[in-house]
């Protein structure tokens, strides 16, 4: 439960998301390391200190869970960046530790931070520490210009963005295609009018003729590879959206991603000797690495998803095949087969031809978190990372409740990135349509496909509208946090019972036959062997009404889980048949005892009836030779122990030891068998009276209590709206006061 309220509140924007990431913020600076919290491994920390560290790192050991930062999380909870050496490498081990404080204190991660701009000659201890106790020192100038000249930022990166001027230079991509717009944001309407929506641009054509070598950073200072252009005004074009020829105007979507902001400078510096040095308006960054920059964001819609390159070329050749489209209909299937023992997940889709020549198909696999359900998905995602923008996409495929937040998410950020108008239809299986038949065929899984394809992922660190993913070893879960540590968790406890010691020493087979002596195949219905069926099961899976399990029920009835016999202790299973106060005055008895004498008698007498050459005394005597029959404590943390006890006989369980003995005894394994459970049947009726002996003392107490078999019946509101009366009372007593402090509040005030 606080795994998953851990992850809640990691992804929210409100007060509580807020105050959790302080709180995480403020332990990641204690730690004064590279690395995220989120992200290491399981690191101790001290009880009290940082109760959200605390949750998450007990998901960390318990569960192997972590979370990872996407892409709208990274500025959430930041780290310190921006060097390459760390301290804690330059420094020993022993050094470190004896430094780290200093370190942290003067906020010093990297070796980076100590080392003038060459990164040749370290800076003194004294140029780092401003100011102390009070005392002002004077900071040397080389230090000087590192912090102020270039933004050094101690604590979590080196070096600022670079800052452009007022006036905003954009550069734009076409989708798609090579050609590069540059040009100027224009403020104002054309003509005095509305034109519609998006940013006005007005258009500069890149000057071709005398190129010149120009700096990005300081124009007197120039490095020779950089070889940049003039810009001059454009006397009109295609994308001209304005009245005038020679002043051409371009409209920017207001969702258009595939545009950058270039700096611009209006200078007449130049270091070209052809050319004229007058004032123009003149790039201040390479037009290679213009182009470079739209083409890095243009692909970024298909980092959705991780394969080979041979994929992500075949979704970039489908992708430019549809530009020119405002409608895609799209059949998309997914399936999970069985191969070789081993499922195996498919996907693929159908994109029909307009002219019914060529249609576009592709298929992949899938891994991870197996489902039909998520293959269809997924086949939807990747259909979409082709769609053109601003396209209707008509979606044929088997839609469920999919309980996969990745692919949901990274489907809703790509549609609303492409502001696509998507419509879902169902096609029947087997009616005839051949697109939905082909699809069917995409997705079919052979071994030749499982060995040659290629497999597909999602790349959750590029979704934008959640802060952080929880993953299990680097794989994004696809299910609640929730679920996830239930799963782990049951697996967890089943391989612990496998592996304990106390699971081998029991002999499975005769301990079930003692709870389910009768055949299940029996036309027979008996209502005493269902009786005593019931008893023993109830009381093997710790299913017995005892107080603990009514107090955890009916809190409203029951105002505590205590033995009502005893007073002391909770009444559980086991303790039913270890309170001293249930059926005995005498403060020195102990019932276990009286539980291990009925059980030697039991199987005695069923082991007389198989033999006669064993008279009582001696059959006695190699049964209390057992350590498992005769071993219990008052306490019952002891249960806990890998030995086998009485409690656990009591419950049920038989040990191979005793199996073993009655064996030696009988030398017969079938005859100790029967005898076993003929014995074991005998103590579960004395128990049983036992039982019955403990609930009659209960009833009377609950009839003392006025506790009876209706009102437990009854549900819970049923009961409060009965003691609703009362409770008013008191609201009326509570709010009378209220009252009164109010207007002794505003007495004082109009005083």
């Amino acid at each position: 439960m606080h795994g998953k309220n851990i992850n809640d509140r990691l992804n929210k924007t409100d007060i509580l998301g807020i105050t959790t990431k302080i709180k995480l913020q403020q332990f990641q600076n204690f730690l004064w390391t590279d690395k995220s919290f989120l992200e290491m491994e399981y690191i101790k920390i001290k009880n009290g200190y940082n109760l959200t560290a605390s949750i998450i790192n007990l998901c960390k050991k318990n569960s192997n869970i972590k979370w990872q930062k996407t892409s709208g999380g990274e500025h959430s909870f930041q780290i310190p960046f921006g060097g390459k050496i760390l301290m804690k490498t330059i420094l020993k081990s022993n050094g470190y530790k004896y430094e780290r404080k200093s370190l942290k204190e003067k906020k010093i991660l990297y070796l980076e931070q100590v080392l003038d701009l060459e990164l040749k000659n370290i800076l003194e201890w004294t140029h780092l520490q401003i100011e102390k106790d009070n005392e002002k020192r004077i900071m040397e100038s080389c230090f000087e210009k590192i912090t102020y000249d270039h933004y050094l930022n101690l604590f979590f990166q080196l070096h600022n963005n670079y800052s452009l001027s007022k006036q905003k230079w954009i550069a734009k991509k076409e989708t798609n295609a090579s050609q590069v717009i540059i040009g100027r944001l224009k403020k104002g309407k054309i003509n005095g009018k509305d034109n519609g929506e998006g940013k006005l641009m007005k258009h500069f054509d890149i000057l071709t003729r005398n190129m010149e070598p120009t700096s990005m950073l300081v124009p007197c200072r120039v490095p020779q590879n950089l070889f940049c252009g003039t810009l001059v005004p454009c006397e009109g074009c295609e994308e001209n959206i304005g009245n005038k020829i020679d002043d051409c105007v371009v409209r920017l979507e207001n969702k258009n991603e595939t545009e950058i902001e270039i700096p611009v400078a209006y200078s007449k510096v130049s270091t070209s000797k052809t050319s004229i040095g007058k004032y123009k308006h003149r790039i201040r960054m390479s037009i290679k690495n213009i182009k470079k920059a739209l083409e890095i964001i243009e692909s970024s819609r298909q980092e959705s998803i991780i394969t080979e390159n041979s994929v992500y070329k075949k979704l970039e050749t489908i992708r430019y095949k549809l530009r020119n489209r405002t409608e895609v209909e799209v059949y998309t299937d997914g399936s999970m087969k069985n191969i070789l023992d081993k499922d195996h997940m498919s996907l693929g889709w159908v994109v029909p031809d307009q002219e019914n020549n060529n249609h576009l198909t592709f298929r992949c696999n899938l891994e991870k978190f197996l489902s039909s359900t998520r293959a269809e998905l997924m086949a939807i995602l990747t259909a979409l990372t082709i769609m053109p923008e601003r396209s209707v996409g008509k979606t044929s495929f088997i839609w469920n409740g999919a309980n996969n937040p990745v692919i949901l998410q990274s489907i809703k950020e790509i549609i609303d990135e492409l502001e696509l108008q998507i419509k879902l239809h169902k096609v029947k299986a087997h009616e005839g349509n051949h697109f939905n038949e082909m699809s069917d065929q995409q997705v079919q899984v052979t071994e030749k496909i499982i060995k040659e394809d290629h497999t597909i992922k999602i790349n959750y660190k590029n979704i934008k509208n959640r802060l952080f993913i929880s993953t299990w070893k680097e794989i994004p879960l696809e299910l609640s946090v929730k679920q996830t540590l239930k799963k782990i968790n049951t697996i967890r406890n089943r391989f612990q019972r496998i592996l304990d010691d106390k699971t081998w020493k029991i002999d499975w087979i005769t301990t079930f036959k003692t709870l389910h002596p009768s055949k299940i195949t029996n036309d027979y219905t008996s209502k005493e062997d269902h009786t005593k069926r019931s008893f023993a099961m109830k009381l093997f899976n710790g299913e017995l009404p005892v107080m603990l399990q009514r107090f955890k029920h009916q809190p409203h009835i029951y105002n505590s889980s205590k033995c009502v016999l005893c007073g002391r202790y909770e009444e559980t299973d086991i303790h039913v048949f270890d309170c001293k106060k249930n059926s005995h005055a005498d403060r020195t008895y102990t019932p276990m005892t009286e539980h291990y004498r009925q059980l030697i008698d039991c199987l005695t007498s069923k082991i007389q009836k198989q033999t006669k050459e064993l008279d009582k005394d001696k059959i006695q005597r190699e049964l209390k030779s057992l350590s498992e029959l005769w071993y219990w404590r008052i306490d019952t943390d002891e249960m806990s122990l890998p030995q086998i006890t009485l409690y656990d006989l009591i419950k049920g369980f038989i040990p191979n030891s005793l199996a073993t003995k009655v064996t030696s005894i009988l030398k017969s394994r079938e005859k100790a068998k029967e005898t076993i459970i003929k014995g074991m049947i005998s103590f579960k009726k004395y128990l049983k009276d036992y039982w019955k002996e403990r609930c009659e003392k209960v009833v009377t107490w609950e009839t003392e209590n006025n506790i009876t078999n209706k009102s437990k019946r009854q549900k819970k509101e049923k009961i409060l709206k009965k003691k609703g009366g009362k409770r008013k009372d008191k609201m009326k007593i509570i709010l009378i006061i209220v009252q009164n402090q109010e207007n002794q509040m505003k007495g004082s005030i109009t005083e």
